[in-house]
């Protein structure tokens, strides 16, 4: 791709003479980049991509987080591509953050670094642990007031909240909806674990892709991108993770995210802990279904059996779900800088109850699309049969 020219004046000059030390140094330089295998790597690596992205033209610090984020989701080099292989999952990307394709930043990100930055995904430092991929596109859909604020139509909530905390635990709910279909007993913390779904790394980026570079005037639903004026997004990483040592960022980060969630606290304790699990499972079970349904789409599984059988339990695993996550929440909050992660003992099992309104309106179109196919096929057979017929007793 052709590379883009600065913008005039203050940020040109800094770009021009951030190339020229970045091409001075390079005879002593040229060394391999390694994946972050701690926080103060992470930082080092976003702080040398900047410095590329600068020097190739892009030095508005928003830009430069459009072009991470295309790194690990929404593009066929991303990270989430190379395991999907779905251009439907990288066009909802684009959705959620209500933005463009980002730019391929490979032509510049050399020695390794573009290859250290996509395996940098999950980066643990003592027991700290952060899914940068999430903390990134959580900061990507905060540009845009539309993804911030506006409702994704049949998918239950916006687009910063798709991009983040409701698309792990709304698939989290689907998947343990499919799970008691089977086995009704299956604890809702086994979609806690691990690197998917409601796992800690998941849930501490999906944290961080809100309060990272917040403005911190106003903690009442999600905040715009507040960076100032010469500063760079490795500059907000470490002013949020402190390396080495966890800061009040940190430490405050999931009683920030509860404010911002709608939280209400009376004094230290969450005064509104029912009301807010609620709200919450009504989201988390909206997008489930749908994520369910796409899920079995693409592992050849969907039929409305299937579907109906997992949407009658998907309604408990949500609120169940809302409850985990929320205690989880409230654990961090009041033990401050303690790592964010579902604990025992699980709720006890919700169960089977009616479907979700856009599960229901989904099945509906499933079993209408079905008995089309059971009638062809049905007609296929009666006319292979009649044909058989023929041929043996008439010659035909």
């Amino acid at each position: 791709m052709a590379l883009r020219k600065t913008h005039q004046g203050a940020a040109k000059s800094e770009a021009n003479q951030l190339s020229r030390r970045t091409n001075a140094a390079e005879p002593n330089a040229v060394k391999n980049h390694q994946p972050a295998k701690d926080f103060r790597q992470l930082i080092g690596l976003v702080r040398a991509t900047e410095e590329q992205l600068i020097a190739n033209g892009y030095d508005d610090v928003e830009e430069r987080i459009h072009v991470i984020r295309g790194i690990y989701y929404g593009t066929t080099w991303s990270a989430d591509y190379q395991g999907e292989k779905s251009l439907v999952r990288n066009l909802g990307f684009q959705t959620y953050t209500n933005s463009s394709v980002p730019d391929d930043p490979r032509p510049f990100l050399k020695n390794n670094l573009f290859e250290s930055m996509r395996q940098s995904r999950d980066v643990q430092e003592g027991d700290r642990y952060v899914d940068f991929s999430h903390l990134i596109i959580g900061m990507d859909a905060r540009r845009s007031r539309i993804a911030r604020n506006m409702a994704v139509p049949m998918q239950g909530g916006t687009g910063l909240e798709l991009s983040t905390w409701l698309g792990d635990l709304g698939g989290a709910a689907g998947m343990l909806a499919r799970d008691r279909s089977t086995s009704p007993s299956s604890s809702v913390l086994k979609r806690f674990i691990g690197l998917d779904f409601g796992g800690s790394n998941n849930l501490e980026g999906d944290v961080a892709g809100y309060v990272v570079a917040r403005d911190k005037s106003d903690d009442k639903g999600s905040s715009a991108l507040d960076i100032s004026k010469g500063k760079w997004v490795a500059d907000a990483l470490e002013e949020y993770m402190s390396p080495g040592r966890p800061g009040s960022e940190w430490k405050d980060r999931c009683t920030v995210f509860l404010k911002m969630m709608g939280g209400e606290f009376k004094g230290y304790k969450l005064g509104n802990r029912d009301a807010l699990i609620a709200r919450l499972a009504v989201q988390i079970a909206e997008f489930g279904s749908v994520y369910l349904l796409n899920r079995l789409r693409q592992k050849n599984q969907l039929t409305a059996s299937l579907l109906e059988a997992s949407y009658l339990h998907l309604v408990g695993a949500a609120m169940e779900v809302a409850q985990v996550f929320v205690s989880a929440l409230v654990y961090s909050h009041e033990h401050q800088g303690g790592r964010l992660q579902a604990r025992p003992p699980a709720p006890p099992v919700t169960p089977k109850a009616q479907q979700v309104t856009v599960g229901s309106t989904l099945l509906s179109t499933i079993k209408s699309k079905e008995n089309v196919e059971k009638g062809a096929k049905k007609i296929e057979k009666d006319l292979q049969e009649v044909e058989h017929w023929l041929k043996k007793h008439l010659g035909f």
